[in-house]
Protein backbone atom coordinates (compact mmCIF):
# COMPACT_ATOMS: atom_id res chain seq x y z
CA UNK A 1 0.00 0.00 0.00
CA UNK A 2 2.70 2.77 1.01
CA UNK A 3 4.59 1.69 -2.34
CA UNK A 4 1.36 2.77 -4.26
CA UNK A 5 1.06 5.54 -2.85
CA UNK A 6 4.72 6.51 -3.07
CA UNK A 7 4.52 5.84 -7.03
CA UNK A 8 1.13 8.26 -7.14
CA UNK A 9 3.04 10.77 -5.46
CA UNK A 10 5.93 10.51 -7.29
CA UNK A 11 3.22 10.31 -10.51
CA UNK A 12 1.66 13.22 -9.45
CA UNK A 13 4.76 14.97 -9.08
CA UNK A 14 6.44 14.52 -12.21
CA UNK A 15 3.25 15.84 -14.13
CA UNK A 16 3.54 18.60 -11.76
CA UNK A 17 6.84 19.37 -12.83
CA UNK A 18 6.46 18.88 -16.36
CA UNK A 19 3.42 21.63 -15.95
CA UNK A 20 5.49 24.46 -14.38
CA UNK A 21 8.57 23.39 -17.02
CA UNK A 22 5.85 23.67 -19.63
CA UNK A 23 4.22 26.54 -18.75
CA UNK A 24 6.80 28.63 -17.47
CA UNK A 25 8.32 28.14 -21.18
CA UNK A 26 5.22 29.27 -22.98
CA UNK A 27 5.77 32.57 -20.39
CA UNK A 28 9.28 33.30 -21.97
CA UNK A 29 7.72 33.09 -25.50
CA UNK A 30 4.96 35.13 -24.73
CA UNK A 31 6.90 37.79 -23.54
CA UNK A 32 9.68 37.31 -26.47
CA UNK A 33 6.49 37.54 -28.84
CA UNK A 34 5.73 40.80 -27.19
CA UNK A 35 8.98 42.33 -27.68
CA UNK A 36 8.92 40.90 -31.21
CA UNK A 37 5.58 42.26 -31.54
CA UNK A 38 6.80 45.66 -30.14
CA UNK A 39 10.45 45.38 -32.49
CA UNK A 40 8.40 44.85 -35.76
CA UNK A 41 5.51 47.66 -35.51
CA UNK A 42 8.20 50.02 -34.33
CA UNK A 43 10.13 49.27 -37.80
CA UNK A 44 7.07 49.78 -39.79
CA UNK A 45 6.27 52.80 -39.01
CA UNK A 46 9.22 53.98 -39.73
CA UNK A 47 9.26 52.01 -43.00
CA UNK A 48 5.87 53.61 -43.96
CA UNK A 49 7.58 57.25 -42.95
CA UNK A 50 10.96 56.49 -45.38
CA UNK A 51 9.69 54.59 -48.32
CA UNK A 52 12.04 57.33 -50.09
CA UNK A 53 12.29 54.86 -53.23
CA UNK A 54 9.81 57.40 -55.38
CA UNK A 55 11.46 60.35 -54.23
CA UNK A 56 15.45 58.50 -54.41
CA UNK A 57 13.97 58.02 -57.86
CA UNK A 58 13.10 61.66 -58.76
CA UNK A 59 16.17 63.04 -56.99
CA UNK A 60 18.60 60.91 -59.18
CA UNK A 61 16.64 61.40 -62.79
CA UNK A 62 16.74 65.16 -61.81
CA UNK A 63 20.66 65.14 -60.69
CA UNK A 64 20.78 66.17 -57.06
CA UNK A 65 21.83 63.27 -55.95
CA UNK A 66 24.84 60.76 -57.50
CA UNK A 67 24.50 57.18 -58.76
CA UNK A 68 26.42 56.12 -55.71
CA UNK A 69 23.85 58.37 -53.16
CA UNK A 70 21.50 56.35 -54.85
CA UNK A 71 22.39 52.77 -54.36
CA UNK A 72 23.48 53.38 -50.47
CA UNK A 73 19.97 54.49 -49.88
CA UNK A 74 18.18 52.14 -51.62
CA UNK A 75 20.45 49.56 -50.10
CA UNK A 76 20.02 51.00 -46.47
CA UNK A 77 16.15 50.92 -47.56
CA UNK A 78 15.64 47.28 -48.71
CA UNK A 79 18.35 46.02 -45.86
CA UNK A 80 15.27 47.35 -43.31
CA UNK A 81 13.09 45.80 -45.14
CA UNK A 82 14.55 42.63 -44.73
CA UNK A 83 15.20 43.11 -41.43
CA UNK A 84 11.56 44.22 -40.89
CA UNK A 85 10.47 40.97 -42.59
CA UNK A 86 12.90 38.56 -40.35
CA UNK A 87 11.31 40.34 -37.17
CA UNK A 88 7.62 39.29 -38.66
CA UNK A 89 9.16 35.77 -39.43
CA UNK A 90 10.35 35.62 -35.55
CA UNK A 91 7.20 37.31 -34.30
CA UNK A 92 5.18 34.46 -36.35
CA UNK A 93 7.21 31.80 -34.93
CA UNK A 94 6.32 32.78 -31.60
CA UNK A 95 3.11 32.83 -32.33
CA UNK A 96 2.99 29.80 -33.72
CA UNK A 97 4.39 28.37 -30.66
CA UNK A 98 1.85 29.99 -28.49
CA UNK A 99 -1.10 28.87 -30.59
CA UNK A 100 -0.17 25.06 -30.72
CA UNK A 101 -1.70 24.17 -27.46
CA UNK A 102 -5.02 26.10 -28.04
CA UNK A 103 -5.66 22.94 -30.97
Amino acid sequence: MKQAKAERFYAEAKVQSFTDTETAALRQVWVQAGKLKASADEYASVLRQQNNIALLNKAIQAGQISMIEYFVNVTTFYQSMQNYLQLQNEYQKAMAQLYRFRL
